[in-house]
């Protein structure tokens, strides 16, 4: 029977549709892949070999100072770790070095030289040796992490101290200079 539609007034013979039935399941995407040619993947996978040689190149002759300040700018820590000296004959730790004298001449076809030296030690007493002396009788193998940095006035010169805990445990302050 024609259905009349009322806006209109026009005279609709075609059947009512029935409701289609809409597949509940979700149909299967296809995968991701990407077919690509054995030549292109063996220049890309080139190129990326290039790339990392080059990184380490650059690794290896970067600007130690810059490379730390990139690092400082990150958000996790770098822990910086010194090697510090130690004076043999007595086992203390060694927080700075003057030199007194640094004299070498030739006197009547003989060799002199005085080079002489005031070490520091970390409970801060100190000791005049000779250069030879001191550098015989120190250990450079002792590593601390440092801590902290503080600045300081010392005969009229601003140096930076560096603060280390050690490997026992122990906390020290070192001047930047003497540091390795």
């Amino acid at each position: 029977m024609p259905r009349v539609k009322k806006e209109t007034g026009v005279v609709d013979d075609q059947p009512k549709k029935e409701a289609e039935v809409v597949d509940e399941q979700p149909k299967k995407e296809k995968e991701d892949t990407v077919s690509v040619s054995k030549k292109d993947l063996d220049a890309l996978l080139k190129t990326v070999e290039r790339q990392k040689e080059d990184i380490d190149t650059l690794y290896k002759v970067a600007d130690k100072s810059r490379l730390a300040r990139i690092q400082d700018q990150k958000s996790e820590p770098l822990v910086r770790v010194f090697r510090i000296w130690r004076f043999k004959p007595n086992g203390k730790i060694i927080i700075a070095a003057k030199t007194i004298s640094n004299v070498a001449e030739v006197i009547n076809g003989r060799y002199y030289e005085d080079q002489r030296m005031r070490v520091f030690f970390e409970d801060g007493s100190s000791e005049e040796m000779t250069y030879a002396n001191f550098f015989s009788n120190t250990d450079r193998g002792e590593k601390g992490e440092e801590v902290g940095r503080e600045t300081v006035i010392i005969d009229d010169k601003v140096e930076e101290l560096i603060k280390l805990v050690l490997s026992d445990g122990k906390e020290i302050k070192i001047n930047k200079e003497f540091l390795n």
